[in-house]
């Protein structure tokens, strides 16, 4: 219970966005910075929407509505492939990419194929 209301209130916090900044400030939860990673400080939010969706047996798309929404955003603001076709998921702060992955985003795909 103490999970769905913390995520209800992100949710509520993100306005129809997929992505969302990393840190919250307290009471009615606003975010506090605009940075954006799916790494290390951002991947939790992304990872229990999707299993809290898997562990209702996925009845509520409350939690899979916002999920793919992020995963979409995702794909299309922070997958970048070098020349050498290497592909990596950056961070962005400002609307602006950073060209760096976090070390935990390596977990991505593995919770994108579980999402799919």
């Amino acid at each position: 219970e103490a999970v769905d209301k913390a995520m209800h209130s992100i949710v509520a916090a993100s306005q129809g966005r997929g992505l969302v900044p990393y840190l919250l400030e307290g009471g009615a939860p606003r975010f506090a910075n605009n940075k954006i990673s799916m790494g290390a400080m951002g991947d939790t939010y992304y990872e229990y929407l999707l299993k809290m969706y898997i562990q209702t047996g996925k009845t509520e798309e409350e939690w899979l509505s916002p999920w793919l929404k992020a995963m979409q955003e995702m794909f299309d603001r922070l997958y970048f492939t070098t020349p050498t076709g290497l592909s990596y998921i950056s961070e962005e702060e400002d609307g602006r990419p950073i060209h760096k992955m976090d070390h935990l985003a390596c977990f991505v795909p593995a919770m994108v194929i579980e999402g799919v």
